[in-house]
């Protein structure tokens, strides 16, 4: 062998050496296990429905129904086999039980926001609203109802649409706005974006070290493309920060003549500096005097975060939406801050709200794909 070796030119033995120890690397990290970066998950299941009302992005069906799947179930939370999250809408294709439009002498609250107040990666009896609804009940006179209208990948613009389209037609007492930093992004443009670009995918799927390689470059580059963005959004004068402007607005008006409570909560994103601090700090504090503004009663999440390990609040770690945990965190928060107005609503007693649209009709048709927004006002 060293013979041979010795006939061959040097350049040709530093590409043997080279390829031999690429070949040890990649052996390396069969042998532990490692859980590539690109492509964290995948989602299949019911089409949505596009643009059913003016600025309303898309909703689901009636019992509509999604699968998402992880690379791996790291927390023991998944499905064990197939590392998945079913996800099983209800009677009006939002998260939770079933959603009557009539009113009870229950107090509603309705809640609107993106991902995080869906719940992603999070079972339906570990989602925030839920536990609420759970702990408020102990306590209410009259009862407490939380209907659940949030929708993946939606802004304040596309809230407020669906808030004035279908939300406000549940006649709810308090309205919560769950706000997240990158709901800055309008009905065409896109200001913050949490995903990078996964280069050279199919290539990647066999070839572990050029995974690593090329997801730790891309990474970095995306953490700071998103430090950049963020900042630049919350600004005054930004179109984003108009687009937030304009939903809280059109939200506060409807819900003052309805004589609805307004609340907003300010959800961080679950990531610290190197030296723990938080890097968006003055993004919550503009959303949160902006919300003022309108009239509404705001809360920053963030505090009630302080303390925890943020790797323990990931529904995965390349999934960085809240999981169970952090739920159970910001519905302690959540029911502490509504537990005054619950009260000044319990002595009210029931709601004397005429209806805005008769749902006998659409109560005796909703089955599994019933089309419901048909029956709400254009």
């Amino acid at each position: 062998m060293k013979r041979l070796l010795s006939t061959l030119p040097g350049w040709l033995i530093s590409v043997i050496s080279l390829l031999f120890a690429l070949l040890m690397v990649e052996f390396g990290f069969h042998m532990v296990g490692y859980q590539q970066m690109h492509g964290y998950v995948a989602t299949t299941g019911s089409a949505k429905t596009f643009d059913p009302f003016p600025g309303v992005r898309y909703i689901y069906p009636s019992y509509a129904q999604f699968v998402q799947t992880w690379p791996s179930d790291e927390r023991q939370y998944l499905d064990p086999v197939t590392c998945s999250l079913t996800y099983e809408l209800n009677n009006f294709g939002f998260r939770g039980k079933d959603f009557v439009v009539e009113r009870s002498d229950r107090i509603r609250i309705a809640v609107l926001g993106d991902s995080f107040a869906f719940g992603m990666g999070v079972r339906n009896e570990d989602l925030f609203t839920e536990l609420v609804e759970r702990e408020l009940n102990t306590d209410s006179s009259r009862g407490v109802e939380v209907y659940n209208f949030a929708l993946p990948g939606i802004g304040t613009e596309h809230e407020r649409a669906l808030y004035e389209h279908v939300v406000c037609y549940f006649n709810p007492d308090i309205v919560i706005v769950w706000y997240v930093l990158n709901d800055v992004n309008g009905p065409s443009t896109n200001f913050v974006n949490w995903s990078h670009d996964d280069h050279l995918p199919s290539l990647r799927k066999h070839w572990l070290f050029l995974d690593f390689a090329l997801g730790t470059f891309e990474r970095i580059l995306s953490h700071r493309n998103t430090l950049r963005e963020i900042n630049r959004a919350h600004v005054l004068g930004h179109p984003g920060f108009q687009s937030v402007s304009t939903g809280l607005e059109g939200i506060a008006e409807t819900a003052s003549s309805d004589g609805t409570l307004t609340y907003l909560f300010v959800h961080p994103w679950l990531h610290r500096n190197r030296d723990g601090t938080y890097p968006f700090a003055n993004a919550h504090d503009a959303v949160i005097a902006l919300a003022e503004e309108k009239g509404f009663h705001c809360t920053d999440l963030t505090p009630c975060f302080v303390g925890s390990d943020v790797d323990s609040l990931l529904v995965h770690s390349m999934d960085h939406h809240p999981n169970e945990t952090a739920h159970k965190l910001v519905a302690e928060v959540v029911q502490d801050v509504l537990w005054e107005s619950i009260r000044t609503l319990d002595r009210q007693g029931p709601p004397q709200s005429i209806p805005k649209m008769d749902s006998n009709d659409l109560a005796s048709r909703v089955e599994p794909g019933f089309e419901w927004y048909l029956y709400f006002p254009q």
